[in-house]
């Protein structure tokens, strides 16, 4: 007879392995980024704060000055700070470093799925259907990535997931002590995020419903018992809401939204603009398509079968259902952007195949035991896996992580260290711009201002920050006492910032720091007459290494020919060596692509083979033709080995260029 603790083996054995396939140990190393970069930098943020600052349980606050009229970081939660608090206390003993917190949010997560499984296994007896069902919510792809991240919504699940197998055991067997163990991680879970009681408020309504319908009761359970377990649950949570409410409100900032956004504020135009541009964006990252499939069979079955299921069960499903829909409605505006919304949500799949299991394993073992069903199992948890870490590397490796892509600098270990080389200390405040968040605060560990906004009920009362030469002014006024500007091509397209970019106290790659308090002038971006400068029109000039069998009078944008680049992932290769440190280079090319795949203008260095600029920065269109921009201030290690520019086709797929100009100017600084 096989064991408790061989059974328990197999769970955690199935959670590590899947955690290991997608990549669980490198991903818990890593600073926020990707999706919500911004959610995940501020529960970053707390947890540093009640670090450094030492600050008390009950006064949080982050590295954006966006309360008190823009004077101070303190900001309260929804959520109870206790985890952030606590992380803060472990900081303390094994120094900050963030694959703690993002350690332990994974651990909570992952018991959860362990508790599932246990859960699923004392209904079925069966270790491969516990395994399979149990690993569900470890198969969604938004799931998977915020298992190992900084929100505490994952961990609230986690939670969650324990309180509703102690739950469904309580129903089953009428032991009390599952029903204790079921409120004590209730309170764990609402203690995270208050999202974590659905199931918990829905064993109240179930209550109410037996009244209607006695058939629904909850064996055993006792109005007295649930109201005495609300207490214990609900009073810590409201104290800590009101509170915060209290907090926020005393220093003036909505930073942490602890209010609703529901349907009815909008209109049915807008509805469905958000409802379409909920789809493209979530509508693949909850489950694969075919499990979607499979769940919706799940609940029509188990309504086709409800004389014949746990009616207990039925009615906790019954009364989930519209609090859930109640959930989205309140909620409407943030699920647009906020994916991470619909993470407690996850309980309601949950249910369902805890339902399931109960239902086969009482009238249908047979089906349970088929090698069949255990071979389309396996089959299930595989193709699930597969999906979900292709989507996983998607979030991490595409698009969705442009804030990183974009500012790979932040995220180097030496920034900091060189921040502190030029005397721009913790103690000193900041402006980080471009960033609408505060992530590159927390990321400095530098506390100050963006070019974000705080937007109240009142709009008298909004505040916008360094969006304008007022705001950058204000945030001076605030005590602002260095710039920092990310982004050579910012550094021209931002010109309100421009009356600021006097004293550049030092550049590292695309990092610009400007002291705000020396008005001595060592920079200036006008640029004037450029020391270099050429120009292919593609008609009587070419740049070197192209033949004229290479252009076509197919599509011209000026003229009567172009270069079509079928085939060549190279073109227009120019190397210029007479540079010295801080001359302005500028690359603009007009293309015509014939399909989506990427194609533009590289600097690079001449030596090393160092990309310095390869993004796909467009500054005007006409017609079918783009014109593509580069810009780069060259840094003092580059001088010896001059640059290289030219024209990237990595696909070598169909492309016209047009008119190829580049210009390099007098330094910006001296």
């Amino acid at each position: 007879m096989k064991t408790k603790a061989f059974h328990w083996f197999i769970f955690v054995a199935s959670v590590l392995a899947l955690a290991w396939y997608y990549d669980y140990p490198h991903w818990i190393m890593q600073p926020p980024q990707s999706i919500h970069n911004w959610r995940q930098a501020d529960c970053a943020s707390l947890t540093l704060n009640y670090y450094q600052q030492d600050l008390p349980f009950n006064q949080p606050q982050t590295h954006g000055m966006v309360s008190d009229g823009g004077t101070s970081s303190k900001n309260a939660p929804s959520e109870i700070p206790l985890y952030y608090w606590g992380v803060g206390q472990l900081y303390r003993i094994f120094g900050p470093h963030e694959a703690l917190l993002r350690g332990l949010n994974t651990l909570l997560f992952l018991s959860g799925i362990c508790g599932l499984m246990w859960g699923i296994f004392r209904l079925s007896g069966s270790s491969l259907w516990s395994v399979a069902f149990g690993l569900l919510p470890f198969l969604s792809p938004v799931l998977v990535y915020y298992g190992s991240n900084y929100l505490t919504n994952a961990p609230s699940l986690g939670m969650a997931l324990w309180a509703m197998s102690f739950l469904v055991l309580f129903i089953k067997t009428g032991s009390r002590k599952y029903w204790w163990r079921a409120v004590l991680f209730y309170l764990l879970a609402g203690s995270f995020k208050l999202p974590g009681l659905f199931l918990f408020f829905s064993v109240g309504g179930t209550l109410v419903l037996s009244w209607l319908v006695p058939r629904f009761r909850i064996p055993y359970l006792r109005w007295k018992d649930y109201f005495l377990a609300a207490a214990l649950v609900l009073l810590p949570l409201v104290m800590w809401v009101g509170y915060a409410n209290h907090y926020n409100a005393e220093h003036q900032t909505v930073y942490f939204s602890t209010t609703t956004f529901p349907i009815w504020k909008y209109t049915w135009p807008e509805i469905g603009s958000m409802v379409r541009q909920m789809a493209a964006n979530w509508a693949q990252q909850h489950f694969h398509p075919l499990t979607y499939l499979l769940l919706i069979f799940f609940l029509l079955y188990t309504f086709v079968r409800r004389k014949h299921v746990r009616q207990s069960y039925l009615a906790l499903l019954l009364v989930l259902l519209p609090g859930l829909l109640l959930y989205f409605l309140l909620q409407f505006f943030t699920f647009v952007d906020h994916d991470y919304y619909v993470i407690n949500m996850f309980i309601l799949p949950c249910l369902l195949v805890v339902i399931i299991t109960d239902y086969l394993a009482a009238w249908k073992p047979q089906l349970m035991r088929s090698g069949l069903m255990k071979v389309a199992l396996v089959l299930f948890v595989t193709g699930n896996a597969i999906y979900a870490r292709e989507q996983l590397e998607f979030r991490y490796e595409e698009y969705p992580n442009s804030f990183r892509q974009d500012r790979p600098l932040l995220y180097e270990p030496g920034t900091i260290n060189w921040l502190d080389s030029l005397g721009v200390g913790l103690d000193d405040t900041i402006i980080f711009v471009p960033d609408f968040s505060n992530t590159s605060l927390y990321l400095l560990n530098r506390y100050g201002w963006t070019n974000g906004k705080m937007v109240f009920k009142d709009s008298t009362r909004n505040l916008y920050f360094n969006q304008d030469k007022e705001g950058v002014r204000r945030s001076i006024a605030l005590g602002a006492e260095y710039l920092l500007v990310y982004g050579t091509a910012k550094l021209h397209e931002l010109e309100y910032l421009h009356p600021f970019e006097k004293h550049l106290s030092g550049q590292k790659d695309e990092l610009y720091v400007f002291d705000l308090r020396d008005t001595t002038r060592n920079f200036d971006l006008s640029k004037g007459e450029p020391l270099i400068s050429q120009s292919f029109d593609f008609e009587d000039k070419l740049p070197p290494g192209l033949s004229r069998d290479q252009l076509t009078s197919g599509f011209a944008l000026s003229g009567e020919q172009s270069v079509n680049a079928l085939g060549m992932p190279y073109c227009g290769g120019l190397s210029f060596h007479d540079i010295t440190k801080g001359m302005l280079v500028e690359v603009k090319v007009w293309i015509r692509k014939e399909t989506t795949d990427r194609v533009v203008p590289v600097i690079q260095s001449e030596k090393a083979g160092l990309v310095f600029q390869q993004e796909e920065r467009t500054v005007e269109k006409k017609g079918e033709w783009v014109c593509y921009f580069q810009s780069y201030i060259v840094e003092e290690d580059v001088v010896p080995d001059g640059i290289k520019i030219f024209i990237w086709n990595p696909a070598e797929k169909q492309a016209y260029y047009d008119d190829y100009q580049i210009r390099v100017y007098r330094p910006a600084y001296q």
